[in-house]
C-alpha cells in the first residue's frame, strides 16, 4: 500500500489551500472531517457565516473534490425520510445471531434447487407419477420459502465511509432525524414503515435497516437557535466558519476573476498546478485506503491510537471546578481531532503493535497535539465563531463601559434654601446596553457599518435563545431593550489567544499530571512489558505488545520519547 507521509499531507493541504487562502484554518477542519469518515470517529461541521456569498460551499466542495467520489454524497436538499430509503442491500436477521444475511445467494440457491427438481420432470419420461407429486410438492415448498424469505426481508443501507454535504441550508425535520444517528449510540437503526406487498398489493410492515455512520457536512446563514434540538446539533456538528476580511474578498475576488478569465494552462501557472492537484487527489485516495484498512479490525468507537499524554489533556480542559459541560464536548472533539490527525500521518509516526493479533496502534505526539489546539481555538467555540468574536470584541467592552449603576435621566431644581439640586426623572432598572449602541460599537470597532436591527437579528437574538445575555425592558427607551451578559456562561479553552497551550496545575487532587519524561514512561509501561498474562503464554519474557518506529525497527521508551515525545512545552504550561 502506498505509503503517506506527513510532508504528504500538508502538499494536499495546501494544494487546496491555493484557492482559498484565507481560509486555510476552515480547510484543515473540513479535511480532517472528511478523512474521519473512514474511521470508527466521525467528525462532523457545519460551515456557516454571518452572511451568504462567504465561501462556505466553495470551500466545502473544493475540498470534497479531492476525495474520491463514490464516497461523496453532495445534496442541494433532502426530505425528512429520503436517508431511510436510499439504495440498499436485502438481507434477513439471524434470529439466535443477530447477524444479517443477504438474502440474493439464499434466493439464488433455492431458485437451482427448483429448476433441477422441474427438469428432472421435463428431462425424463420415465418419472412416475407419484414421483411427479412429490417434485411438485417440493418445488411449492421451495417457493414458500422464497416468499418468506421476501417478507421477513429488510433493506440494509450502509452509511459507513460515506461523505454527506448539505449545500443549502437543511430542513428542520432531517436534523432531527440525523441526530440520533451521528451520536453512534447503536450499531443498527430500524425504520419501519407500511408499504404494498408487490405481489398481493396488500398492505404490510416494512423495515430498512441503517448500518453505521455517515460523516455530515452542512452550510447555515440563517439563525437557527429558536429550533428545539438546537442545542444538541450545536453540541454535534463543529462550526467551521470562512475569513470574511477586507483581504480575503480582495483576494477571492481577484481568483473569480482568474477563474473565469484565463484559459486552464494559465490558471494552472497562476494559481494552482494541475499536476499538483493530480498528485494531491492520488494522496487522498491512498489515504482513504490506508485509513479503511486500519479501521476494519477495530470495534466502534474505538480510536486505534495510542496517546500516552490523554490524561494531561484532560486535566488542561477542565482546569476548574466551575467547568461546564460544555467541557465534556470540547474534549470529546479534541480528542477527535487528535486521533484523525494522527492517523493521517501514521506512516510518519511510531506505533504500538500487538504481535498477537498484528493490529498496530500510532503514537500521537506533539506535533498532532499542537495541530490539533490550532484548529480547537475555534472549535471548542459553544457560539459560532463570529458571533463569539463579536460577543468578545464588542459587547464585553461595550458592557463593561457603562456606569456601575443604572443610567438615569436626571434634573436640576432649585431648592427652598435657593441652592441646586439634582433629583431623579426616569432611572433604568438594571444596568444594560442598548442596541443602537452596540451598533455604533460595533462599527467603531469592527469597521463595519450595522444598524441596531442587523444587530439584533444576526447576534442579539441567537446569543438570547441561547441564554448566553440577559434582556430588559428599557424604563427610559419605551421601545428599546437592555442587554447585559450572563456570568460564566461561555467556555473558554485558551484565556490567551496568542497562547494555544493547556495550562497544567499540580495539586494534590490531581498530582503529576504534566507530560514530563517519567509521566509519559509509566504511560507504555503499562503496555509495553514482559508479561504471561498478556498472551496467555508460558514464557515470562513474551512481550505481546512493542513499540516501532517508522521504518519497522524496534524503540526501547527512553527512545521513544526522545526522539518524539520530547517537547511537552509545545503544548502544555505549568500554572
Amino acid at each position: 500500500m502506498q505509503p503517506v507521509s506527513s510532508s504528504d499531507v500538508q502538499f494536499v493541504i495546501t494544494t487546496i489551500a491555493k484557492e482559498a487562502p484565507y481560509d486555510t484554518a476552515s480547510i484543515k477542519q473540513i479535511f480532517y472531517g472528511m478523512c474521519s469518515a473512514f474511521t470508527t470517529l466521525p467528525l462532523h461541521h457545519s460551515v456557516n457565516s454571518r452572511k451568504s456569498g462567504a465561501g462556505k460551499t466553495h470551500d466545502l466542495t473544493k475540498t470534497a473534490s479531492y476525495f474520491p467520489k463514490k464516497y461523496v454524497i453532495a445534496m442541494a436538499g433532502m426530505s425528512d425520510k429520503a436517508l431511510f430509503h436510499r439504495h440498499g442491500m436485502l438481507v434477513i436477521v439471524d434470529d439466535e445471531t443477530g447477524n444479517t444475511i443477504p438474502i440474493k445467494p439464499l434466493i439464488n440457491r433455492i431458485n437451482n434447487n427448483i429448476e433441477n427438481l422441474e427438469s428432472d420432470i421435463g428431462s425424463s419420461n420415465s418419472v412416475d407419477s407419484a414421483r411427479r407429486k412429490e417434485i411438485k410438492e417440493e418445488v411449492a415448498k421451495l417457493k414458500e420459502e422464497i416468499q418468506e424469505i421476501n417478507e421477513k426481508s429488510q433493506k440494509l443501507i450502509e452509511l459507513d465511509n460515506k461523505i454527506f454535504l448539505f449545500l443549502d441550508t437543511a430542513q428542520e425535520g432531517l436534523f432531527n432525524i440525523l441526530m440520533s444517528m451521528i451520536s453512534q449510540d447503536t450499531d443498527d437503526q430500524l425504520y419501519e414503515f407500511t408499504d404494498k406487498n408487490g405481489a398481493s398489493g396488500k398492505l404490510g410492515s416494512k423495515v430498512n435497516r441503517l448500518r453505521g455512520t455517515p460523516t455530515i457536512f452542512n452550510t447555515q446563514v440563517i439563525d437557527d437557535t429558536r429550533q428545539v434540538r438546537y442545542e444538541e446539533k450545536n453540541r454535534r456538528l463543529i462550526h467551521v466558519i470562512p475569513d470574511t476580511s477586507t483581504e480575503k474578498i480582495h483576494k477571492a475576488t481577484d481568483q473569480i476573476t482568474k477563474r473565469y478569465g484565463l484559459l486552464p494552462e494559465e490558471y494552472s501557472e497562476q494559481v494552482v498546478s494541475t499536476i499538483d492537484k493530480e498528485r494531491a487527489k492520488d494522496i487522498v485516495s491512498a489515504l482513504v485506503e490506508k485509513l479503511i484498512d486500519h479501521t476494519q479490525p477495530l470495534a466502534p468507537k474505538e480510536s486505534g491510537v495510542k496517546i500516552a499524554f490523554a490524561e494531561a489533556i484532560a486535566h488542561g480542559i477542565h482546569k476548574d471546578k466551575d467547568t461546564t459541560e460544555w467541557a465534556m464536548t470540547v474534549t470529546d472533539r479534541m480528542m477527535r481531532y487528535l486521533t484523525i490527525i494522527t492517523k493521517v500521518n501514521m506512516d510518519s509516526r511510531p506505533r504500538v503493535v500487538d504481535t498477537q493479533t498484528g493490529k498496530f496502534y500510532p503514537i500521537a505526539t506533539f506535533e498532532d497535539l499542537k495541530e490539533t489546539l490550532q484548529l480547537m481555538g475555534m472549535a471548542s467555540s459553544m457560539l459560532r465563531p463570529y458571533i463569539a468574536n463579536w460577543y468578545n470584541l464588542v459587547f464585553i467592552p461595550g458592557f463593561e463601559a457603562l456606569p456601575d449603576q443604572p443610567r438615569r435621566i436626571t434634573k436640576e431644581i432649585i431648592n427652598r434654601d435657593g441652592e441646586k439640586d439634582e433629583i431623579t426623572i426616569m432611572q433604568e432598572n438594571e444596568i444594560g446596553i442598548t442596541s443602537k449602541e452596540l451598533a455604533l460599537k460595533t462599527t467603531e470597532i469592527m469597521r463595519q457599518p450595522a444598524s441596531a436591527d442587523s444587530i439584533r437579528k444576526q447576534y442579539i437574538y441567537p446569543l438570547l435563545n441561547m441564554g448566553i445575555i440577559n434582556s430588559f425592558k428599557s424604563v427610559i427607551h419605551k421601545s428599546e431593550n437592555l442587554y447585559s451578559p450572563v456570568e460564566d456562561s461561555i467556555f473558554l479553552m485558551f484565556d490567551d489567544d496568542n497562547d494555544l497551550r493547556l495550562k497544567i496545575t499540580d495539586s494534590a487532587f490531581y498530582p503529576d499530571r504534566f507530560p514530563s519524561k517519567n509521566v509519559l514512561k509509566e504511560q507504555f509501561r503499562i503496555i509495553v512489558k514482559h508479561d504471561a498474562k498478556w498472551g496467555g503464554k508460558n514464557d515470562e519474557n513474551f512481550q505481546r505488545y512493542k513499540i516501532e518506529d517508522i521504518d519497522g525497527s524496534e524503540l526501547a521508551i527512553e527512545q521513544l520519547i526522545d526522539k518524539y515525545l520530547s517537547d511537552p512545552e509545545t503544548c502544555f504550561i505549568r500554572a
